[in-house]
C-alpha cells in the first residue's frame, strides 16, 4: 500500500477510469430521470440503460481480445476511448440542452440509443484494460490489491455523485448529470496523458515465456 501511495502514474490511471466510470454507472439508473425533459418515457429510458450496460458488458471481450493483441499499446486504447466517450456525452448534452434539435420523436429515440450505447462501450468495455494497466503501473505490487483499490474508489465516486441528488436544486434539475459526465472524461483526458505507461510485468512474463522454450529446446 506504500508503493502504491507513492506511485503517481498508477494515480493517475486511477482517477482516469473512476472519474467517468463511478459517475457513469450512477447515471444509467438515473437516465430516465435525465430523459424526461426529453420527452422520453420510463420504459422507453429502462430499456436504453439496460441494452447500454449489456451490451458494452458483452463488447468488452472482443475489446479485450483486440487489445491483447496489442499489448504495449493499452493507454492509446484508453486514449481513444476515452476522447469517443467525451464526444458521444457531449453531443448528448448539447440535445438536452436544446443546442441540436431533433424533431422526430422515434429517430430521437433512436439515437439516444446510439449515443448511450456508444458511451457505455466506451466507458464500460474498457474496464478490463483499465485493470490490465493498472496492474502493471502497480508492479511489483501484488494486482490483487491495485484492483482492489481501483474498485473501491470507483464506489467512492459513485455514492459522490449519488449524494449530489441530496440537494433540492440537483434533484429537481436532471441537466447537471449529463453535463457531469461530459466534464468526468474531460478531466481523464489529460490524466491519461501525462501518465506514463511501463510494461515490467509483462517484461517478467515475456523473459519466463522465453526462458522456458529455450529450456525445452535444449531439452528436446
Amino acid at each position: 500500500m506504500k508503493h502504491l501511495l507513492s506511485n503517481g502514474h498508477f494515480w493517475k490511471l486511477t482517477l482516469a477510469f473512476n472519474l467517468p466510470n463511478g459517475i457513469f454507472n450512477s447515471w444509467i439508473p438515473f437516465c430516465s430521470v435525465s430523459f424526461r425533459s426529453l420527452g422520453v418515457d420510463e420504459v422507453t429510458s429502462g430499456w436504453i440503460g439496460f441494452s447500454a450496460l449489456l451490451i458494452s458488458s458483452l463488447l468488452s471481450i472482443p475489446i479485450s481480445w483486440i487489445a491483447d493483441r496489442f499489448k504495449r499499446k493499452l493507454k492509446l486504447f484508453l486514449q481513444l476511448a476515452n476522447g469517443l466517450a467525451l464526444a458521444l456525452y457531449l453531443i448528448l448534452a448539447l440535445i438536452q440542452r436544446g443546442c441540436i434539435s431533433i424533431s422526430d420523436h422515434q429517430l430521437s429515440i433512436a439515437v439516444l440509443y446510439i449515443l448511450s450505447i456508444g458511451a457505455a462501450t466506451c466507458i464500460n468495455g474498457f474496464i478490463p484494460i483499465y485493470y490490465e494497466l493498472a496492474s502493471e503501473c502497480a508492479f511489483p505490487v501484488d494486482e490483487s490489491l491495485a484492483c482492489a483499490l481501483l474498485s473501491t474508489l470507483n464506489n467512492v465516486f459513485g455514492v459522490v455523485f449519488f449524494l449530489l441528488l441530496l440537494i433540492p436544486a440537483l434533484a429537481s434539475d436532471s441537466e447537471w448529470m449529463v453535463w457531469t459526465c461530459v466534464g468526468a472524461c474531460a478531466l481523464a483526458v489529460p490524466l491519461l496523458f501525462f501518465m506514463k505507461e511501463n510494461y515490467y510485468r509483462l517484461d517478467v512474463d515475456t523473459a519466463c515465456t522465453q526462458t522456458d522454450e529455450e529450456y525445452r529446446a535444449v531439452a528436446s
